[in-house]
């Protein structure tokens, strides 16, 4: 999210461009949603703005299901970032801010609301969503993603993606990808109506069976 230095903006349910994949029925999918979801702790690599449990718990994401952030040893907000969580006005998107230049890896857990314990998913969808440049340093926004059964990207996207083995498919060991956006593409603040150029510098994943998985965060510059 450029107007926040470098800041991802993560959401859990299809961009509109998507199809439904083949090989995951609907009957399967778990719906997951942000709409309908609190912050309960905001203290992501404890940058706050809560103290305590160096987190994220974002409660009702689907039917008695939270979902658990945690960064590791690397999550930097540095000066140029405000805290991760929902931007003004958006209902749908969670924002990930991260310093210039760092590098983090973000672990999602989905846990079970009654028993607080990692529930697993049979399928979903989670998408990532305003991979861009800094146009100020040329800092372009990559991610690292392994564990998932499947990737979507836009007919027509900014973004370059390789299998970490350098073999297909992507999803035995891992994808990269990285903005080719020379420039920002404006915050997007509902993902069900991103523009053209927001839907190119997006990336839909499909998990199966998954109670948590990680992302990588670090960034390049072009």
């Amino acid at each position: 999210m450029l107007a926040l230095a470098a800041a991802v903006m993560a959401i859990s349910s299809p961009p509109p461009s998507t199809a439904r994949l083949d090989g995951c029925p609907e009957d399967t999918v778990v719906p997951l949603s942000y709409s309908a979801a609190t912050i309960t702790h905001n203290n992501l690599g404890g940058q706050g703005p809560d103290s305590g449990a160096q987190k994220m718990s974002i409660v009702n994401v689907a039917e008695n299901i939270d979902l658990e952030v945690v960064g590791d040893s690397g999550y930097d907000l540095g000066s140029e970032c405000s805290a991760s969580g929902f931007p003004s006005g958006s209902t749908e998107i969670v924002k990930f801010a991260l310093r210039r230049g760092s590098t983090s890896v973000v672990s999602y857990t989905f846990i079970n609301s009654t028993t607080s314990q990692p529930v697993l998913l049979p399928a979903f969808y989670f998408s990532i969503i305003d991979l861009d440049e800094d146009p100020a340093n040329g800092i372009s926004q990559t991610l690292l993603a392994e564990g998932f059964s499947a990737y979507v990207l836009d007919p027509q996207t900014d973004l370059a993606a390789s299998c970490t083995s350098g073999a297909e498919p992507c999803s035995a060991a891992g994808v990269l990808i990285r903005s080719q956006v020379e420039g920002g593409v404006g915050n997007p603040s509902d993902p069900w109506a991103l523009t053209a150029a927001q839907q190119r510098a997006s990336v839909l994943f499909v998990f199966r069976n998954t109670s948590s998985f990680s992302l990588r965060h670090p960034h390049a510059r072009r």
